[in-house]
This record gives C-alpha cells, structure tokens and sequence, in this order.
C-alpha cells in the first residue's frame, strides 16, 4: 500500500504512529551514513580561542585606525570671528575660573564673547 493509501485506510492515531515511525527510519537512516563514511561533527572551538581571536581582530582594527587618522590629520584652520548677539550669551558667569571661560576651552580655537584672546599665526 502507497503512504496516502495507509493514511485513509488507518484512524488519525495511526496517522501520527505513521509519521512518527517514518521519522525516526529517517533520522536512524542519517546517523547511519554518517557513522559509516566517518564524517563527525566538528568538535566545538573552546571559548577562550575565541575571545583570543576577536580581541586580536579588534586590536588590530583599531591600531590600523589610529594609524590612518594620525598619518592624515591635517591642522584646522580658525573660523573669523563674527559678533553674533545670540551666539556666546552669559546670563551668569561659569562658576569655576573668571567666569568667562567654558570647561574646555582653548584659547586658540574657543571665541570669547567680544573675540578671540591671541591672535593666530594662522596661514
């Protein structure tokens, strides 16, 4: 009898006890072939090799990086400095230094709100 032919002559049970046996022939057929070619699975890399390799991949990435940025910085030039009203307002002092000056600031690059402090030597 073909397989559709069993599955209308038997009750739905013995459509599932069917399909469950044709399963297991199927997954038993599989361990076979591979147990009798010697194929294995492959065993499994440890953790520690690949935490290695990506720390050495990620440590290499960012060495080639700074390289790259390092050997193709170019100084920036100042921007002019324009006394726009809304730009630089103090409606109170910082309160650290003079007052005047932000946390980070250079007194080559950073305007003050009536200019900058040095001149540039800027070419």
């Amino acid at each position: 009898m073909s397989y559709a032919r069993n599955l209308r002559f038997f009750g739905t049970t013995s459509r599932a006890r069917i399909y469950t046996k044709c399963k297991m022939n199927a997954e038993q057929s599989d361990f076979k072939r591979f147990k009798t070619f010697g194929v294995h699975e492959p065993e499994p890399i440890p953790e520690s090799t690949k935490w290695r390799w990506a720390f050495f991949a990620a440590a290499t990435v960012v060495a080639l990086q700074a390289f790259y940025i390092f050997t193709t910085r170019k100084e920036h030039e100042r921007p002019e400095f324009v006394p726009y009203e809304h730009l630089r307002i103090r409606s109170r002092p910082f309160p650290w230094g003079d007052g005047n000056h932000s946390l980070f600031h250079n007194r080559k690059y950073n305007a003050l709100p009536d200019g900058y402090e040095e001149e540039c030597d800027c070419e």
